[in-house]
């Protein structure tokens, strides 16, 4: 993912994480739907880091208790004793019988913009006192104490693997939070990206009317429409106390119509700057002459099995409604700059930069998963410059963090997502000559 730090004065602050770069005294940046493997390598490098207690007193300053708080690391060691229960029993079974708790690519659903994800150490306290309730006699041994795992649950394998689902869960959820808490006034400090004002109002086809015969609505409608007029306020930059104070000096005139006329340019370009291709490549072959094919050079990695893999993964996504989108492979000492993949065990995988090309990935993770698969393709997209399209930021008002994927068919928002319309137009502006 490319990181985009974003900066400002108002209530929230919008993360717009796009390849998991994480600066120095900076908040770490990382996809929505991330696994629970890829949570466990980000807590191991947190590991005895005085970050873990500085999150600590920011979440008291916000008002979170220590139950609160006790309640995210008992759920990060319940779900840590889960995943390793869990692989114990599967390292007795074939591959027909294992356990298994992750969802491939088909049955995922991302995070959709019309129903946010919320968390914080109070929900995860919730969840984590509900799980601990389903557990049997044997399942809390193991789970909450020290109990040698067995080969087999006391339950079926179906009621097992729903209830380590709800565990694991949990444990994403609290993790999370671990990572996250110790910036949690970085997180707060700007809204001005959240994209829900213009999403809601532009998709109203009755908005202008709804302007003009505001005070006559019923207050539920109301209540959106002020939400997201504000909202819409804060992308271009105004603070959020400016933003209320411009709402209802524009209610009171009764003259909300040009309110929202003079917002919506900057909603609409804060909307399109996580779609549109802003430092478009140089090296890339595709003409009107042959709307069909596009060529891109691409490093070979000293490594034959990694360079198939690469290719033909990145190229099966990208083949798209009859384009085909080629990797020229060359030699790994060709002069030049040119995409190229390298693999660091426990890295965080990213690119240096939108329309960069240096793709790290994480050694330790096998190719053989699809979240692996999924963020090699993800990855190559903003080689191509193509930016990440998912917000986070914290609301002090209702002390959680909240996040959304714009869009979760696209490759760019969710990992539900794939190669689409939208991509492929977008790729074709900035490219096709």
């Amino acid at each position: 993912m490319f990181s985009n730090k974003i900066l400002g004065a108002g209530t929230f602050f919008v993360l717009l994480s796009a390849c998991g770069l994480k600066p120095q005294h900076e908040a770490p940046h990382m996809p929505l739907d991330l696994s629970s493997n890829e949570y466990r390598t980000r807590l191991k490098s947190l590991k005895g880091s005085a970050l873990l207690e500085e999150g600590d007193d920011a979440s008291v300053d916000y008002g979170f208790s220590e139950d609160d708080l006790k309640a995210v690391r008992d759920s990060l060691a319940m779900g840590e004793r889960s995943l390793k229960w869990t692989e114990y029993m599967n390292s007795f079974r074939d591959d027909a019988t294992k356990l298994r708790l992750t969802t491939r690519a088909g049955g995922l659903h991302g995070i959709p913009i019309e129903n946010p994800s919320r968390y914080s150490p109070s929900l995860v306290r919730a969840r984590y006192e509900q799980n601990v309730a389903q557990l049997d006699p044997v399942a809390k041994n193991i789970l909450l104490g020290n109990g040698a795992f067995t080969q087999n649950p006391a339950i079926s394998d179906e009621a097992f693997v729903e209830l380590a689902k709800k565990i694991d869960r949990t444990y994403q959820t609290a993790a999370r939070w671990q990572l996250v808490s110790p910036w949690l006034n970085y997180y707060e400090s700007a809204s001005r990206r959240d994209v829900r004002g213009f999403y809601s109002l532009s998709r109203d086809t009755d908005i202008d009317n709804k302007l003009v015969n505001f005070e006559a609505l019923p207050a539920a409608d109301r209540d959106l429409i002020a939400s997201s007029l504000i909202t819409l306020c804060r992308n271009t930059g105004r603070s959020l106390s400016s933003c209320g104070g411009a709402f209802e000096g524009a209610r009171s005139a009764h003259d909300l119509r040009s309110l929202y006329a003079r917002d919506l340019p900057a909603g609409r370009t804060n909307w399109s700057s996580f779609f549109d291709i802003s430092n478009a490549r140089r090296d890339i072959s595709w003409s009107q002459k042959d709307p069909q094919s596009s060529h891109i050079p691409f490093r070979r990695s000293s490594d034959d099995l990694l360079t198939s893999f690469i290719k033909n993964n990145v190229e099966e996504e990208y083949s798209f409604k009859g384009l085909h989108f080629i990797f020229d492979l060359q030699e790994a000492d060709s002069p030049g700059e040119m995409p190229y993949v390298t693999f660091e065990a426990g890295s965080t995988p990213h690119v240096e930069g939108l329309g960069g090309n240096h793709i790290v990935m994480d050694a330790n993770a096998p190719l053989t998963e699809w979240d692996v698969q999924w963020t090699i393709r993800h990855e190559f997209g903003h080689v191509l410059g193509l930016p990440d399209c998912y917000v986070e930021f914290f609301d002090p008002s209702a002390r959680e963090m909240v996040n959304y994927q714009l869009d979760v068919t696209d490759l760019m928002c969710s990992r539900a997502g794939r190669m689409n319309d939208r991509i492929l137009e977008e790729l074709r502006s900035a490219y096709q000559r």
